[in-house]
């Protein structure tokens, strides 16, 4: 009887066991495609899509693992950054652009700007950022005419970087990761040589009788440079200018000179322009009363007529003691006094333009 227990006994545990053992190959399958889902989750760094396993001891793990790959995925999201030399950036803040800036020592220029536009975000949304950094922002970097310059946080996209004493721009285009390596280098400049003359043929101005200016006129980018003064050389008995190959406008003016402008193309090599300036008839009228200086009245202008058919040049300049007009012809004029309020009106007068700076004293009428 004990002999038939014990076999009934081990029969048991034999079936149990080979239970366990059919019941643990089924589940295997699934176990592995939850491992495999949470895997690939992990690689490709998309939303897993779990199934739902049948057996219901395993749908708790299975929720729980997608629970887990999601939290994980929407970390990653919002804490996405880049790694740039060592630095960490969030992956909303901006890049660096580092590069550097050649000007050839044959401009001689003392100071300049470097202007960094943003024309293009990468983004294509908004734009329109501009930096300036001045030549004492840049780092020299040992050989002559070169600096390094850095912009450690800016948006990504196409910048446009200007060199604005020389007009010499070039386009720079920023990845997602940032620029170390820009290059901008600027051409050496052309050499312009500016001669004076009185209208007409008449004689050769000096540097002590005018002086000449240069900047570059309105391009595709509509940039201007600004004003830069020519240098009076006696050899070439003109002003001399290093100019960028553009065009430019060159001015003239001086004492006693209506002022003359020249848009010229400076092309190749060197270049020697002319430039031709009125003498002007400058009548400075000063108002008295009692016998002292006055405030001038404002809004009040005279004019000065011409009576022997000279060109109606019309020019004012008004100072703090007076008004200047202007004309570029001699002759007799009518002055025409307009009246002041709550005074009487002027006596008629005419004057001669003989020399280029005159000037005529008026005494107020006397209140109505």
């Amino acid at each position: 009887m004990r002999v038939v227990l014990k076999r009934a006994g081990w029969i048991v545990g034999l079936l149990a066991a080979g239970a366990l053992v059919v019941w643990l190959r089924r589940a295997e399958p699934e176990r592995e495609s939850v491992a495999r889902g949470e895997a690939s989750a992990e690689r490709d760094g998309v939303e897993v899509e779990a199934a739902v396993v049948a057996s219901p001891s395993l749908r708790e793990p299975v929720a729980e693992v997608r629970r887990s790959t999601e939290e994980a995925l929407a970390v990653r999201a919002r804490e996405q950054t880049r790694r740039i030399r060592g630095v960490t950036l969030d992956a909303t803040e901006g890049v660096p652009i580092e590069g550097l800036v050649f000007v050839p020592l044959e401009w001689e220029l003392a100071d300049f700007e470097l202007e960094v536009r943003l024309v293009e975000p990468l983004d294509h949304h908004g734009g329109g950022m501009t930096t300036t950094l001045e030549r004492r922002e840049l780092e020299p970097t040992g050989v002559p005419g070169s600096f390094r310059f850095a912009l450690p946080d800016v948006p990504p996209g196409r910048y446009q970087v200007t060199v604005v004493e020389l007009a010499h721009s070039e386009f720079l285009d920023v990845g997602p990761r940032g620029l170390f390596d820009a290059r901008i280098v600027a051409p050496p400049p052309r050499v312009l040589v500016a001669r004076c003359f009185e209208e007409g043929g008449g004689a050769e101005l000096t540097g002590a009788e005018a002086r000449v200016t240069w900047e570059g006129s309105p391009d595709e980018r509509h940039r201007i440079v600004r004003p830069v003064a020519a240098e009076w050389d006696p050899e070439a008995r003109g002003w001399s200018m290093r100019v960028p190959e553009t065009r430019v406008v060159l001015r003239a003016s001086g004492p006693g000179l209506l002022g003359a402008e020249l848009v010229v193309e400076t092309g190749q090599g060197s270049r020697e322009v002319r430039l031709e300036l009125a003498r002007t008839y400058d009548l400075r009228v000063i108002l008295h009363e009692d016998g002292r200086w006055t405030r001038w009245p404002e809004g009040w202008v005279p004019r000065l007529v011409p009576l022997e058919g000279q060109r109606d040049l019309v020019s004012v300049r008004v100072g703090t003691r007076g008004l200047v007009l202007v004309k570029r012809a001699p002759g007799l004029y009518r002055l025409e006094l307009p009246d002041i309020a709550g005074r009487r009106p002027f006596e008629a007068r005419v004057v001669e333009l003989v020399e280029p700076r005159q000037e005529v004293v008026l005494e107020l009428p006397p209140w109505r």
